[in-house]
């Protein structure tokens, strides 16, 4: 699976708009609210993911 967060992490901030829709700081800012969301639900353990949290998110937006 290709790393679409690594990809876009080198495009300025309009064409990271462009792409994604929303700004990056916003992206960064769901990025750690979905961060804590799935350290609080996996404290015990679980699944391992098959996705990075980013692609994750790049997925669902």
């Amino acid at each position: 699976m290709e790393d679409i967060y690594a990809k876009t992490s080198s495009l300025n901030d309009s064409l990271f708009k462009q792409l994604i829709g929303v700004n990056r700081s916003t992206f960064t800012h769901m990025l750690e609210i979905l961060n804590k969301a799935y350290q609080a639900e996996h404290l015990t353990g679980g699944r391992p993911r098959c996705l990075s949290l980013e692609n994750q998110l790049f997925l669902t937006r």
